[in-house]
C-alpha cells in the first residue's frame, strides 16, 4: 500500500537504484521536541540502507506540500535530536542523511526506466540473468540492449535479463535515456 503516487514512483526508483542494499518501509516514528519544547513525533515513508552502509531517511512529499508545512526545517531539527538503540546497545542516529523526494526529483525517464527494471527483476530469471553476465564479461564496454537477446541466444529473454542486471549495477543506462532495444548502455563487467 502507497500513500501517493508520488511514493510509489520513489519507491521503485529505490529499488532499481544499484547503490541501494536495502529499504526499511512502515518505519517506526522517531520522537523531537519541537520549536516550543512541545513532544512530537514524525514518520518517515522509508529509511534506506546503502551499499556503503549509510542510512538515508526519506519523506516523499509533492514539492508545493513540503514547502507549505515547512519539511526541510522540520528535518533538521529531527536530525539534530533522532538517536535510536543499536544492536549493540550503542546510541546511534536514526539515519546519517535526511532527504526529501519530491515530484521534481523522479522525471518521467527514470520513473518509467525504474519501473522497467523492477518489472524485468520480477521474472525471477537468474539463470537468464548468469547468460547475461556470462557474455557480458567478453563483450564491449558499451552496447545495444537489444543486441543481448542475439549475444546469448535468449532474444528477448536475454534483453528481459540485461534489463533486471541494471539494479546489480552490472548493465548501467546513462542518465536521461529510456530503456529499449536501441539503448545504448554500460558494460560494467567490462575487462572485469
Amino acid at each position: 500500500m502507497f500513500e501517493s503516487g508520488l511514493e510509489n514512483q520513489g519507491i521503485n526508483v529505490l529499488v532499481a537504484a544499484p547503490q541501494v542494499a536495502e529499504i526499511e518501509e512502515q518505519v517506526r516514528p522517531v520522537r523531537f521536541l519541537d520549536r516550543a519544547g512541545i513532544d512530537r513525533s514524525h514518520c518517515f515513508d522509508v529509511r534506506v540502507r546503502l551499499i556503503c552502509g549509510r542510512r538515508v531517511a526519506i519523506a516523499f512529499k509533492y514539492e508545493e506540500d513540503a514547502h507549505r508545512d515547512g519539511l526541510a526545517e522540520l528535518l533538521q531539527t529531527i536530525a539534530q535530536q533522532a538517536f535510536e538503540e543499536d544492536a549493540n546497545g550503542n546510541r546511534v542516529p536514526f539515519a546519517d542523511e535526511y532527504r526529501i523526494v519530491t515530484e521534481r526529483h523522479l522525471d518521467g525517464i527514470r520513473v518509467r526506466n525504474a519501473e522497467m527494471v523492477v518489472e524485468c527483476g520480477s521474472d525471477f530469471d537468474e539463470e537468464g540473468q548468469a547468460i547475461v553476465r556470462d557474455r557480458l564479461a567478453g563483450a564491449p564496454r558499451s552496447f545495444a540492449l537489444g543486441e543481448v537477446g542475439r549475444m546469448t541466444g535468449l532474444g528477448s529473454r536475454g534483453f528481459r535479463a540485461a534489463v533486471a542486471l541494471v539494479q546489480a549495477g552490472i548493465v548501467e543506462v546513462p542518465l536521461n535515456h529510456l530503456i529499449g532495444s536501441a539503448t545504448m548502455v554500460m558494460n560494467r563487467l567490462f575487462n572485469s
